[in-house]
């Protein structure tokens, strides 16, 4: 059984929001957006955290000098040359924005305790939007044979689909993990779980002058500015000025994600949302890209990749170095809640509300039941049959730590299960 002293191990919270601003503070509206490089960034063995804090008992992604950008409470970018996997199999989440981001790479088939299997594949290009409300055990994991791997990335030319075979020998992967604050945690009750998900195709391109292509993945880009020159014309006849991503926010904070692409020798003004803070990441193999006339960013370098976008000022101009080789980033801004929040990380998730103690009580909702986990009574049957639970609330098979040492309540491959399409080889 867990420590009874081990209970009261809290530590001292960090910072996870913006403060409210002052009667006297105002966000300016108009004019270049200031831009702060993170020169501290490390890459960790699963990835590279780009934001986040540690959980009420000091566990989970932490990053010293971003622990927030506020709404955005945590990003994960995921590079590698091998098929994903994941440290963990299904697993629950309640009072967060998650959505699940693919760049490059394989489809997934994403799956939750609500309706089971998504009725169509996340493919390199497109999005997967939880918002986990009152609770939700889902699982993105890549666990299709091999025989039917089909590599592909996110496109920027019109009349795509919004996704293109990747290059013939490449197996490149590259994966967002995304959370933020919805803001509903602060009601007297969580809503209920939604999930979407949206096709590559139905993800807006806007092309706009200057080589800057930008997939509007989640919210709403402003109106841009246009210019008479030719190139540009031909090139922004193909799509409007502005744009809005299928994704429903559902009246939650609003965010505004999007993927850009900048040509060689580009040069371009992107018009943002003043009020809004967030992140600038650079992805793209090789790319560089000049932010705000001063800023060199370099995917080459750990500690050029990220800068910081704080509230104010509507325009960030982007210059490509390169006079060869393209550069992407994914652009992260939000509407800040401006309000703290707790986290309690465990079973592989975790749970999200305004107190230690709201955290507590949900991971022990979680517990009691974990396959009905936020579920409604009237919620149709979900197939669990490759499932199985097994204990370890930080890791596999180890000790409950402050939790009871037995509950099973972590998700794990059944011993039986074989993934589709594989059962021949057995």
């Amino acid at each position: 059984m867990a420590s009874l002293t081990q209970k009261k191990l809290y530590v001292a919270p960090r910072a996870t929001s913006l403060p409210p601003l002052l009667p006297t503070e105002t966000v300016p509206q108009t004019g270049p957006r200031v831009v702060q490089p993170v020169l501290s960034l490390v890459k960790q063995p699963f990835g590279t955290i780009l934001c986040g804090a540690h959980d009420i008992m000091g566990r989970g992604s932490n990053v010293n000098e971003v622990p927030h950008a506020d709404p955005f409470t945590l990003v994960h970018f995921v590079e590698t040359n091998n098929r994903l996997k994941p440290p963990f199999c299904a697993h629950p989440h309640c009072g967060a924005e998650v959505a699940s981001i693919m760049l490059r790479g394989e489809e997934i088939v994403p799956w939750d305790n609500q309706n089971g299997n998504e009725k169509t594949k996340l493919l390199p290009g497109g999005i997967y939007y939880v918002s986990t409300g009152s609770g939700v055990v889902h699982d993105e994991t890549q666990h299709l044979p091999f025989s039917t791997r089909k590599l592909s990335q996110a496109a920027f030319v019109p009349g795509n689909n919004g996704n293109v075979p990747e290059k013939i020998g490449s197996t490149l992967t590259q994966f967002f993990q995304v959370w933020w604050n919805g803001g509903y945690i602060y009601n007297n009750t969580l809503p209920k779980c939604r999930t979407q998900l949206t096709d590559p195709a139905d993800v807006p391109l806007v092309v706009l002058p200057g080589g800057l292509g930008v997939r509007v993945l989640v919210g709403t880009l402003p109106v841009q500015e246009t210019t008479n020159s030719s190139s540009a014309e031909s090139k922004s006849n193909h799509s409007p000025p502005s744009a809005t991503s299928p994704i429903d926010q559902m009246g939650y904070t609003p965010i505004l994600i999007m993927h850009c692409n900048i040509d060689p020798s580009g040069d371009a003004i992107l018009k943002v949302p003043a009020d809004m803070n967030g992140m600038l990441f650079i992805t793209g193999n090789d790319s560089e890209l000049i932010v705000q006339d001063e800023i060199h960013c370099s995917k080459n370098e750990i500690s050029q990749q990220l800068v910081l976008l704080p509230p104010g000022g509507d325009t960030l101009s982007f210059k490509n170095p390169s006079s060869t080789i393209p550069c992407e980033c994914v652009v992260f801004l939000g509407i800040p809640v401006r309000k703290p929040y707790c986290k309690y990380v465990g079973y592989g998730g975790a749970m999200v509300h305004q107190s230690k103690e709201l955290c507590e009580e949900m991971m022990s909702s979680y517990e009691a039941d974990p396959k009905h986990f936020g579920r409604a009574d009237s919620s149709a049957p979900v197939d669990f049959s490759k499932f199985k639970l097994i204990k370890g609330f930080f890791n596999k098979n180890a000790s409950g730590l402050e939790r009871e040492d037995d509950v099973l309540a972590r998700f794990e491959w059944a011993d039986d299960y074989v993934p589709p399409g594989e059962e021949a080889k057995v």
